[in-house]
């Protein structure tokens, strides 16, 4: 039976892991920005676009509103989910700056053949995340 000390310890475990993930892919991010100004510039377009397309779009409100009011009338975790560049800049980070380089070790109950590989069973084996994300046969 889990006591609560355990499950808070285990919580407060998955909130850290999480706080650090996001610092680092953040910080990616921010500094691909920094860097790139082309890629910024493109989000930042298709960031215009968004608003400008929404049925509540009056164009003055660049202008009166202030940046809180302006973000509070048109950005939404829906139509954030329509800013494609941006979500491929994030999945990019994500497979450069990895939060799980590697996977889980894991132990077959009966030989298996994966391609050229043998694995007997009750070998430990683990798939190297990180070397799927810089192959360069599968990523150009």
């Amino acid at each position: 039976m889990f006591t609560d000390e355990f499950i808070i310890d285990e919580l407060m475990d998955f909130f850290f892991a999480a706080t650090g993930t996001t610092l680092l892919a953040s910080t990616t991010i921010v500094g691909h920005f920094a860097t790139t100004p082309a890629s910024l510039q493109r989000v930042r377009d298709e960031f215009r676009q968004m608003c400008t397309e929404s049925d509540d779009w009056v164009a003055t409100d660049a202008s009166t509103l202030s940046q809180m009011e302006f973000l509070k009338k048109y950005v939404t975790l829906t139509n954030c989910q329509d800013l494609t560049y941006l979500d491929w800049v994030t999945s990019e980070t994500l497979r450069f700056m990895n939060p799980a380089p590697n996977g889980s070790s894991a132990c077959l109950t009966q030989d298996t053949t994966i391609g050229k590989y043998l694995i007997k069973a009750g070998d430990a084996f683990q798939v190297n995340i990180n070397g799927l994300h810089y192959n360069s046969k599968e990523w150009q």
